[in-house]
This record gives structure tokens, C-alpha cells and sequence, in this order.
């Protein structure tokens, strides 16, 4: 893709809820170690801390999506990077994770989906309605509503910030 990309900037939303139960458990855990004198246990906080941070910085951050004048771009962790023109897109569409996807967690569980040509199932790009600020995610869809009046998009609700 040529031209200068406009990236959809992060938040730290999803990272909050997990960041929450790891700090309640390093307090569980150094409480646990002083009562009981078992100073190896502060050694599994930060232990916990490091896969976390692994895991954000490893997955995470590999997350992105961004567009210029040609299409829209999606690049995650584990897979090559999907692309898809804006002549190409075929359907914009908000979505809620199945069961199965939510237990993997392959998929952003509240999304807005960009299809691609029909006979190409692998170009779908998700875009993660707590991954992305909202205003970047407005400046998408405007764009894609400039380019393809001819589509319906959907109407989404901002998530609740933290």
C-alpha cells in the first residue's frame, strides 16, 4: 500500500480488567508472604507481572489497524497481515464474539467487521470496539462512507470507558 496510513490509536481498556485481577492477586499474595514468612511467593507476583507484560507487548501491541487512500490494513499477532481496498469491501457489520470465539479469544469480542470479496473467506478485518479510541474508529467509518456511499454501516455504540 502506497501513501501516507492513518493508524486507529489504542487504549488501555482491555488491559484494564486483567490488570485489576493481577494487582488484586499480588495483594493476596504478598499478604500470604509476609504472614506466613514465605518470601518464594513474592517471586511468583513477579512472575505474573512478566507473563502479563510478555503477553500484552507479544500480542497485544502486534494489533493495528490502519488505512490510506488505497484500503484498510489489519495486522495482528500470528498471522499475515489482511488487506482489504475499499473497493473490495462488501459489507460493513458490528458483531458480538460467539461462545467459542470468546473462550479463545482469536477474535475482539465487541467488533466491527469489513468483508472483503465474498470468495475470499480470509479477508475479513476486525476491528475491536475497546482496542481502538472511538473518535479514530469514527474517522474510519467516515471514511469508508466517503468512498462507498453504495454501503450500509452500522450503527455502534461507543463502550463504556473505565
Amino acid at each position: 500500500m502506497t501513501g501516507p496510513k492513518v493508524f486507529l490509536h489504542r487504549t488501555v481498556t482491555p488491559y484494564v480488567g486483567q490488570s485489576a485481577i493481577i494487582a488484586a492477586v499480588t495483594v493476596l499474595l504478598a499478604f500470604v508472604a509476609i504472614m506466613k514468612a514465605q518470601w518464594g511467593l513474592l517471586w511468583a507476583v513477579g512472575l505474573i507481572w512478566v507473563l502479563f507484560a510478555l503477553y500484552v507487548i507479544f500480542s497485544g501491541l502486534k494489533y493495528r489497524i490502519f488505512w490510506n487512500e488505497e484500503g484498510l490494513t489489519m495486522s495482528a499477532s500470528g498471522g499475515a497481515d489482511r488487506r482489504i481496498s475499499f473497493d473490495e469491501i462488501t459489507e460493513v457489520r458490528r458483531e458480538t464474539a460467539k461462545t467459542d470465539e470468546f473462550l479463545s479469544q482469536a477474535r475482539p469480542f465487541r467488533r466491527l467487521v469489513v468483508l472483503g470479496p465474498r470468495r475470499d473467506p480470509d479477508t475479513r478485518i476486525d476491528i475491536s470496539l475497546r482496542h481502538f479510541r472511538a473518535s479514530d474508529i469514527d474517522r474510519l467509518m467516515t471514511e469508508i462512507r466517503a468512498r462507498r456511499p453504495d454501503l450500509t454501516l452500522p450503527k455502534w455504540e461507543r463502550p463504556a470507558t473505565p
